[in-house]
């Protein structure tokens, strides 16, 4: 799946979604690992790392990313029903 990101707004129900956000805007500026990693103050494979799995990452790191990649995190209220069970995330063999 691929992502314009200057036109992308969806809710982050799975982490899987962040990933692909993440490597879809480094990609859209043409930028690799290293060149993140370069922004980070941080390795490419640790850049990488962070692209691969968001959720492992502490938060000040991850805003960093996002912040780097010209991406915004914004968080919105909407409607709970208490009968509405939380999204599961996809079956681990998910090819993401």
């Amino acid at each position: 799946m691929s992502y314009n990101i200057s036109t992308v707004r969806t809710p982050l129900v799975h982490v899987e979604t962040l990933s692909l956000l993440l490597r879809a805007a480094r990609r859209q500026r043409g930028w690799t690992h290293a060149e993140l990693g370069e922004r980070l103050g941080v390795s490419g494979d640790r850049a990488g790392q962070i692209e691969r799995a968001p959720g492992k990452v502490a938060l000040p790191q991850l805003l960093a990313a996002l912040h780097a990649l010209g991406l915004d995190l914004v968080v919105e209220s909407r409607p709970v029903a208490d009968e509405t069970p939380p999204p599961m995330a996809p079956e681990a063999d998910t090819p993401w």
